[in-house]
């Protein structure tokens, strides 16, 4: 994904302190990313998984294969849930375009004899933002392991059929016994900033 002109939070300090709660953001975390090679056009199945996914819950994200810098968005149910195991079985509900591209090229690489040996799909599931601003977001259900004055990248949406914003933050606190993770932004890019800001007067208007 090509990133554009970047905005940093301290060009625009007269938002800092404004907080939103509405609309809630859809955040992809580029980290504790999970792997697997059990997937299909219609399906998936995660192990290990740390995540908050309860059966039969809706859930959404993003994902790509190996080193593939193209992102493919989808919205998921899981119909197995083992948490003993940190199994999560899901059906794809919804594919955007690029992410049925990406799986139909995946199969073609795929031996017939060998379906477990194929490319690997690394999933990202995405959360929700409690509140965020334009310099600054507090996300809710985080169960990762990230440690106050990481740096990562992210992507952030509004609907889990946008084109998501790229963006690179620090990790400020997380709460495990909430299971929040408050960061700040680091860098934003043009396109990442003007989607904030369509969540503002989105908010605004509502």
């Amino acid at each position: 994904m090509t990133v554009g002109k970047t905005q940093t939070g301290a060009g625009k300090a007269t938002f800092r302190d404004k907080r939103y709660v509405v609309p809630p953001l859809l955040v992809d975390l580029q980290t504790g990313i999970s792997e697997t090679r059990l997937w299909s056009a219609s399906q998936l199945i995660l192990r290990e998984f740390i995540g908050d996914v309860a059966q039969n819950e809706d859930f959404t994200g993003s994902f790509t294969f190996d080193d593939d810098t193209t992102c493919g968005l989808f919205q998921a149910r899981a119909v197995k849930r083992d948490e003993t195991r940190g199994l999560v079985g899901a059906e794809f509900r919804w594919l955007s375009e690029k992410g049925r591209a990406l799986i139909a090229g995946a199969l073609a690489q795929r031996k017939p004899d060998a379906p477990d040996q194929g490319p690997v799909m690394k999933v990202s599931i995405a959360l929700t933002t409690a509140n965020w601003s334009l310099s600054g977001m507090l996300l809710e259900r985080y169960r990762g392991k990230m440690a106050p004055g990481e740096a990562f990248s992210g992507m952030i949406r509004l609907e889990k059929t946008q084109e998501p914003g790229p963006f690179k933050a620090v990790v400020i606190r997380v709460n495990e016994e909430h299971h929040t993770l408050a960061l700040k932004f680091a860098d934003l890019s043009s396109s990442t900033f003007a989607l904030l800001e369509a969540a503002i007067k989105k908010s605004n208007a509502s």
